[in-house]
C-alpha cells in the first residue's frame, strides 16, 4: 500500500488548507469596513510603499551582484534584475516560495557559473537575511515585550532567548564534532567538507565584503518593516515601527512552516490575529494584509511580463575570466567536481 503522504497528495491537503483558510477569513471579514478602510486610504502614503518596494528591488539585485562577485562570479546587473524580477512572478504563482530561487540557481548554472556557486550564493544570500530580520525583530521585541499588550511579542522576545542561549552551547559542540578525526575521515563527510570549508575561508578573507552583505541584508530588512508600516498608517492602522518589525518577523517565520500554498491564508490570518492583538481592528487588519498581497502580486505580475519577454533570449553572459578564488582552484580532485 502506498503511503498517503505522496508529493501529489501533500500538495492538495497544502491547496485544501489554503483554501479552507482564506474562505473562513473572507466569511468572518466586515467587507464594508474594509473597503471603507481603501477609500479612506492617503495616496501619498501608499506610493511610498511603491517607491521602497521598488527600492529594496534593486538593494536584493545588489545585494546578489555582490555576492557573485564575492565568488568570483560576473554578471551585468540589468541581466540580474531580469532574472531576479522574473524569480518574483515565480515566488508568487508556484506552489512554493522557493521557486523563484531555483530558476535564479537554473539561470546561474546556465550562463556557466557551476551548481555549487549558483546553491550556495543563494543560500547566503537567503541564510544572512533571515538572520537581519530575527535580529531586528527581536530587539524589537526587546525594547517593547514588557508593555506591549499582544503576546506575540513575548513570544518572539522569549524564543529569541531560548534561541541565542541553544546556538552557545550546540554551535561549539556542533564545530567540534565536525572537525573531529571520525567525522572528517568519512569520505561523504570530506565531499561536503571540502567546499564549505573554502566558502568559510572566502569570507574569513574578505570580511569587509562579509560585512558588506550583513549591512546589505539589514537595510533591506529595515525597509521592508518601513513599508509595512506606511501601509498600514495609510489605511488608518496605528502601529508603531517596533511593532511591525515583530509583525514583519513573526509572518516570515510563519510563512516557513511548509503547511500551505505559498503561505496563503495562514500568513494571513496569523497577521489578522497578531495585528489585531496589537490594537488594531479586524478590517483594518484585513486591509494591511490585502495591501500586502497586492503589492506581491502587482510585483509577480511584472515579473511575469520580463518572463514572456525574455523567453526568447537564451544568450547569457559566460565569465571569460579565470577564478582566483580557492573555492573554485580545479587543482584538487573531487573539490573541482563538487564545485562545478
Amino acid at each position: 500500500m502506498k503511503s498517503l503522504l505522496t508529493r501529489k497528495n501533500i500538495f492538495w491537503i497544502k491547496l485544501l488548507l489554503s483554501v479552507a483558510l482564506v474562505v473562513y477569513i473572507a466569511a468572518q471579514a466586515n467587507w464594508a469596513e474594509v473597503a471603507a478602510t481603501f477609500r479612506q486610504a492617503v495616496p501619498s502614503l501608499l506610493f511610498a510603499v511603491l517607491v521602497l518596494v521598488i527600492v529594496n528591488f534593486y538593494l536584493s539585485v545588489a545585494k546578489w551582484w555582490t555576492l557573485l562577485r564575492i565568488h568570483d562570479k560576473r554578471e551585468a546587473f540589468g541581466l540580474l534584475s531580469r532574472w531576479y524580477g522574473i524569480a518574483l512572478f515565480f515566488n508568487n504563482f508556484l506552489p512554493t516560495g522557493i521557486g523563484g530561487d531555483a530558476y535564479r540557481i537554473y539561470r546561474m548554472i546556465g550562463a556557466g557559473h557551476g551548481k555549487f556557486p549558483a546553491f550556495i550564493v543563494i543560500l547566503i544570500e537567503r541564510v544572512s537575511g533571515l538572520l537581519a530580520l530575527l535580529v531586528i525583530g527581536w530587539l524589537a521585541a526587546a525594547l517593547h515585550h514588557r508593555s506591549s499588550p499582544a503576546p506575540v511579542t513575548d513570544w518572539l522576545y522569549y524564543a529569541g532567548l531560548a534561541g541565542i542561549g541553544a546556538a552557545a552551547v550546540v554551535l561549539p559542540l556542533f564545530v567540534f564534532a565536525w572537525r573531529s578525526a571520525p567525522v572528517q575521515g568519512n569520505r561523504w563527510i570530506r565531499r561536503i567538507s571540502l567546499p564549505l570549508d573554502a566558502v568559510v575561508r572566502v569570507y574569513r578573507e574578505q570580511p569587509l565584503q562579509a560585512l558588506l552583505i550583513m549591512s546589505y541584508s539589514l537595510l533591506f530588512q529595515a525597509l521592508a518593516i518601513t513599508w509595512l508600516w506606511l501601509l498600514a498608517t495609510a489605511l488608518g492602522g496605528e502601529l508603531s515601527w517596533s511593532e511591525c518589525a515583530v509583525l514583519t518577523t513573526m509572518i516570515t517565520v510563519i510563512a516557513l512552516i511548509p503547511v500551505s500554498i505559498n503561505g496563503y491564508g495562514l500568513v494571513d490570518g496569523s497577521f489578522i490575529v497578531m495585528a489585531t492583538q496589537m490594537g488594531l481592528d479586524g478590517a483594518t487588519a484585513l486591509g494591511v494584509m490585502l495591501g500586502f498581497r497586492i503589492v506581491s502580486l502587482l510585483f509577480g505580475f511584472a515579473g511575469m511580463l520580463v518572463y514572456l519577454l525574455d523567453r526568447g533570449n537564451n544568450a547569457v553572459a559566460i565569465p571569460t575570466e579565470k577564478p582566483t578564488n580557492p573555492l573554485y582552484d580545479t587543482g584538487e580532485s573531487g573539490n573541482d567536481q563538487i564545485a562545478k
